[in-house]
């Protein structure tokens, strides 16, 4: 089972996530992060995806979320993820990213920090403009 943390479950990708995850059998939901202040933090992150309780909290940091995951999804803002590629590499945990709006600056450190954790990264995940894209 991979263990997987989701940035931003308070979203309409996080939510998504959270579902796609439950219905895996090789993946596992181990961490839901989100932004501090949230009315959500605390809550269960299955109750906020809309699915059934699942036992993982909505914390506010990575400090205060589970320390045990293997990979961390990413679908939060251009801000927020740049903190989140730091925190991922202290971890040594690969990195997802569907975060749209960073720069080039910030994708040059995304690439720095490639060279030691596995990323990936995409701007849009959409089927149809990622096949627009490839064309």
């Amino acid at each position: 089972m991979i263990k997987v943390a989701v940035l931003g479950p308070a979203g309409r990708m996080g939510k998504a996530l959270i579902k796609g995850i439950s219905e895996s059998k090789s993946l596992v939901l181990c961490a839901a992060i989100d932004k501090p202040g949230l009315k959500l933090i605390g809550q269960d992150s299955g109750l906020v995806a809309g699915i059934e309780a699942n036992g993982v909290l909505v914390s506010d940091s990575f400090s205060s979320a589970s320390a045990d995951f293997d990979v961390a999804i990413d679908f939060t803002s251009a801000s927020a993820t740049l903190k989140n590629i730091e925190k991922c590499l202290e971890r040594n945990v690969g990195l997802v990213i569907g975060t749209t709006g960073l720069d080039r600056e910030n994708e040059d450190r995304l690439r720095e920090i490639s060279n030691s954790i596995p990323i990936v990264y995409s701007s849009n995940y959409s089927l149809g403009v990622n096949a627009t894209m490839k064309l």
